[in-house]
């Protein structure tokens, strides 16, 4: 569900805005994770540390088809996210 709400999220942005953004709330929910791990609560912003939590707030409606080339397309931008941020982090210092 965390991919599916983050591609809503990305609906409501412009196409150029959309790798930044999604590199935006990716962010925002490791930040809220540590926040609970740390604190043991909710982040007052950004929820509970999942990327659900993080992209609620910036949905729309929702996409009405899920198989739809946009679905698919937004979907495709947060899951590339993910991975260019995996491939950073088990980068060599």
């Amino acid at each position: 569900m965390d991919l599916h709400h983050a591609a809503c999220a990305l609906q409501c942005v412009h196409s150029t805005k959309r790798m930044g953004f999604c590199r935006e709330l990716i962010w925002r929910a490791q930040v809220a994770d540590k926040y609970v791990k740390r604190l043991r609560k909710l982040h007052p912003e950004w929820g509970d540390g999942s990327l659900r939590a993080a992209a609620i707030r910036h949905q729309t409606a929702g996409l009405s088809q899920v198989r739809s080339p946009e679905f698919i397309e937004l979907l495709s931008i947060v899951l590339n996210v993910l991975i260019e941020k995996r491939r950073v982090r088990s980068a060599p210092d």
